[in-house]
């Protein structure tokens, strides 16, 4: 379990994605929860990380409905910016 406070943003989010990087390594982690109760805004960088944290099997728990709007709204736009992408290759 990582639990998470205060702002996911700057260097934090490199923090965070060692954190993880070590939780994950270790012997026997299946499963790792993101427990989300105490963090009040989250960067871009940082709903990139928790995006790819959840890609490689992480739980995020206790998210206020503020902050996974934003990483929702990240994923949007990244997969928008994917069609986007795959449509300018077609008409190419």
């Amino acid at each position: 379990m990582l639990k998470l406070e205060g702002r996911i943003g700057g260097p934090w989010v490199d923090e965070l994605g060692r954190a993880f990087g070590v939780v994950v390594g270790q012997d026997g982690a299946k499963t790792v929860k993101v427990d989300m109760r105490a963090v009040s805004y989250v960067d871009r960088r940082g709903a990139e990380l928790l995006l790819e944290m959840e890609s490689k099997g992480a739980t995020v728990v206790n998210c206020s409905h503020f902050v996974r709007q934003l990483v929702q709204s990240d994923a949007v736009n990244k997969e928008r910016a994917r069609t986007k992408t795959k449509q300018t290759k077609k008409e190419s």
